[in-house]
């Protein structure tokens, strides 16, 4: 039961830093401008040398924000 209240509590947290810093409490919409904004500014990702992404990995980003890798 506490992990609940503490998650309940960090995301209310969340939400009012989203608010102050970005003016909503939106936070996948922000998530999302930021990753792709992020997304731009990496290194790319070598395959030859790390080998492919988990599959795991590529559906959960595909799926929560839309960019296949």
């Amino acid at each position: 039961m506490e992990e609940k209240n503490n998650s309940y509590s960090f995301e209310r947290y969340l939400k009012s830093c989203v608010k102050r810093y970005y003016g909503t409490e939106k936070t996948d919409e922000i998530a999302k401008d930021l990753l792709k904004d992020f997304e731009g500014k990496v290194a790319s990702y070598k395959k030859e040398i790390y080998g492919d992404y988990p599959e795991i990995l590529k559906n959960y980003v595909w799926k929560e924000f839309g960019i296949k890798i």
